[in-house]
């Protein structure tokens, strides 16, 4: 559990549970401890999103997260997804990482949890930019 600046508690495993039902979704990790607002860092289902990609959305897995055609499917799905939270729990910003995670690569555990430091370690310079501007406009 963590406190965004405006004092709201918020349960990331509860939201990030709500997303792992997407197919567009492999890893979700919520974010926003002391923040205006909760944030996602989102490592795609690759698998499911090559086999709907277009031709202008690369062949590559950098080339996919930066799709505009990808970021409107995610942003979709965020919206959808958001509608079952409360409002202090949707997601309002989101980063797609190019990373599969696994126990192998540190992101998970060995049985298949989070290991949240390791992950805000990795991801602290996408996290910082990601909170830069503190707007609500992302979504």
């Amino acid at each position: 559990m963590f406190k965004t600046s405006y004092g709201k508690y918020i349960v990331p495993q509860a939201i990030e549970s709500r997303f792992m039902g997407s197919e567009l979704i492999d890893h979700i990790m919520v974010v926003g401890e002391g923040k205006h607002c909760a944030a996602a860092i989102i490592a795609p289902n690759f698998d499911y999103l090559f086999g709907q990609r277009t031709e202008s959305d690369g062949t590559d897995r950098e080339g996919l997260i930066k799709s505009k055609s990808v970021h409107q499917l995610i942003r979709q799905e965020i919206a959808r997804i958001n509608r079952e939270l409360g409002n202090t729990e949707q997601i309002r910003k989101y980063i797609l990482v190019p990373d599969s995670w696994s126990p192998e690569t540190g992101e998970l555990s060995a049985t298949r949890k989070l290991r949240r430091n390791s992950i805000m370690i990795k991801y602290a310079l996408q996290i910082n930019d990601l909170y830069r501007e503190e707007s609500f406009d992302d979504l």
